[in-house]
C-alpha cells in the first residue's frame, strides 16, 4: 500500500533552509510540541525555553510556515 502525502514539499523536506522543527527541537533539547508552542508565544512555555529555542531557530535559519 502506497502512502499519499499532499503536504507541500518543503514541510516534508525541511523547507526551504532544509531545517524542519525536528531539528530545532533536537538540538534545542526539547519536544517538537515546544518547538510549535514557542513558535506561537504559548504560557506553558518557560522564557528560558522559549529563548533557547529561539535561539536555536535563528542559528539554523528556521522559519515556521504556518
Amino acid at each position: 500500500m502506497q502512502i499519499v502525502d499532499d503536504r507541500p514539499a518543503d514541510v516534508l523536506h525541511g523547507g526551504a533552509n532544509g531545517h524542519d522543527c525536528c531539528d530545532v527541537a533536537a538540538a534545542a533539547g526539547v519536544s517538537p510540541s515546544t518547538v510549535s508552542r514557542t513558535c506561537k508565544d504559548s504560557p506553558s512555555i518557560s522564557r528560558e525555553t522559549k529563548e533557547r529555542v529561539r535561539r536555536i531557530m535563528a542559528q539554523l535559519g528556521y522559519e515556521p510556515n504556518f
